[in-house]
């Protein structure tokens, strides 16, 4: 499609019509008629528009506030900003075999960047590591590289177990002292955590551990002993079916690995097809 001309000096004498004007034609690099100098201009200009449009609506905006969740705690009491420093490479992401990605967090001695003081924080770099030592001491959930956690040893049949039938989530453990035992209470209590709102249900686990002991008492018998146990094995044997059947094929590779180099090293040099055969193999 021919646009417009600039100046009759874009017709030549003989007649033919130039398909882009002269202006276009001296640039090596033309983008929806523009080329990279206009391209440069029409940037600075969109850019300078939206700083002068931007700043006013910044300054007249209104802050929203919203409740503090516990993800969010957790989050700025584990960030180095919260003490003044800049850091980059927190985080390492390592490609699995099954092509998942695996994001690793490190330790500070191995970040690309870690400047302390860089800014004025609300705590101290010292403050912020001990934090950090508090945290992983509270931690329940079992992790490699620490050998002590917090306890949680105790006589509750269903620690772990129990789910709340009002809002469906885990019912965590509590412990009170009567007379000389230990009785556990099975307290809903995610909602109060997360976005620290009123328990859902506590319930006392005595009676309730009690009830669980004379079930397990009468479900518990040597024939469903044996059923267990004899379910139990079964995917151990099938395991050990599989690791027997891996060594035999990693056997049989070798074997022929080693055949195929034993007979590719006796081979003639001179007789270059029988080797470039060998070689194949």
């Amino acid at each position: 499609m021919v646009g417009p001309l600039d100046s009759p000096r874009d017709i030549p004498r003989d007649g033919l019509v130039t398909f882009l004007p002269h202006r276009l034609n001296r640039h090596p690099v033309v983008v929806r008629g523009l080329t990279a100098d206009e391209l440069w201009v029409c940037a600075g200009l969109s850019a300078a528009a939206g700083f002068v449009a931007g700043v006013p609506l910044a300054w007249t905006g209104e802050l929203l506030w919203t409740d503090l969740e516990h993800s969010r705690a957790l989050w700025l009491l584990h960030h180095p900003r919260y003490s003044g420093a800049c850091c980059f490479g927190r985080t390492r992401v390592r490609k699995q075999p099954d092509g998942s990605h695996r994001h690793q967090r490190l330790p500070s001695e191995e970040w690309i960047a870690l400047i302390r003081d860089a800014h004025a924080g609300d705590i101290t770099w010292d403050e912020y590591e001990e934090n950090l030592r508090i945290l992983r001491d509270n931690v329940q959930a079992p992790a490699t590289g620490r050998d002590r956690g917090t306890p949680r040893e105790g006589p509750a049949l269903l620690q772990g177990l129990a789910l709340c039938a009002r809002c469906g989530d885990r019912m965590t453990v509590r412990y009170h002292v009567n007379g000389t035992r230990r009785v556990p209470d099975y307290v809903c209590q995610r909602e109060g955590v997360e976005h620290a709102q009123p328990i859902c249900q506590q319930i006392v686990g005595g009676e309730l551990d009690a009830a669980i002991g004379r079930l397990l008492v009468e479900v518990v018998t040597p024939i469903t002993l044996g059923v267990a146990l004899a379910v139990q094995k079964e995917p151990e044997s099938r395991s050990e079916d599989s690791d027997r059947l891996r060594r035999q094929a990693v056997e049989r590779a070798r074997c022929e690995s080693d055949l195929a180099r034993r007979r590719y090293m006796r081979c003639d040099p001179d007789n270059r097809l029988v080797a470039d055969s060998l070689e194949a193999e």
